[in-house]
């Protein structure tokens, strides 16, 4: 009787054991899932669940330090494998909303739902300036022309090919008025131009063409700039 009561206590031991580990499983797993997440660092919003449709975003897995037999799917975008330094590059194919899903050795992990939004159009900036009036000292000291698209921190990837430069002003040569040039630098002929204008006069950027690795040649719309 007595080896039976002790075989019984033995099997209730083993079953709390059993019982409590299976609990402590189920905890560390809901720890790990509540510290796993999909950052856009693409985004100037990196708190929000947005992704840019038709360009590539970087999404950074965090919280998870193995990522070995990591896989993130998706239905509604393409995403490049396996991770690298910038994350998943995800690039949506439409708008609306998509559930990024990441499964580790074939197990569910982590879901999370995206808004899939449109890019602001491609805005032309000279240097930091996205807008003027500017003075002639402003226009000199930035004159690499870039492309911003407001939201998106890759819009930097866009570069521009060709641009015209019109110049409105009573105090030049009409000569001196337009000019074409290949690139996205203001050239030395040009700022000696920009040197000569004065409060009032016009400084307009058009037929600007811009392109990427992962799109065709566009044509952005045009800038006015306005001496002050």
């Amino acid at each position: 009787m007595q080896i039976k009561n002790a075989l019984l206590q033995k099997d209730v031991l083993w079953r709390k054991a059993f019982f409590l580990l299976f609990l402590t499983a189920i905890s560390l797993q809901g720890m790990l899932s509540a510290q796993v997440d999909l950052v856009n660092k693409s985004s100037t919003r990196q708190d929000s669940a947005f992704l840019f449709n038709g360009v590539r975003n970087n999404v950074v897995l965090t919280g998870l330090p193995d990522l070995k037999d990591v896989k993130l799917v998706s239905r509604r975008s393409d995403i490049s494998l396996p991770y690298n330094a910038d994350g998943y590059h995800v690039r949506p194919r439409v708008t609306g909303t998509d559930t990024l899903v990441v499964f580790k050795k074939g197990k569910r992990l982590f879901t999370k739902c995206f808004y899939l939004i449109e890019t602001a159009d491609p805005q032309v900036a000279i240097g930091a300036y996205l807008s003027g009036p500017l003075s002639t000292g402003q226009i000199i000291a930035n004159k690499a022309l870039r492309v911003a698209m407001p939201g998106y921190l890759h819009g930097g990837c866009i570069v521009i090919e060709t641009f015209q430069v019109n110049f409105v002003s009573n105090k030049m040569e009409d000569y001196n008025k337009y000019w074409n040039i290949s690139g996205s630098i203001i050239p030395d002929q040009i700022i000696s131009l920009i040197r000569k204008l004065i409060p009032g006069d016009k400084m307009i950027l058009e037929n600007i063409i811009a392109s990427c690795s992962s799109c065709r040649s566009r044509k952005l719309r045009d800038v006015t700039i306005v001496i002050k």
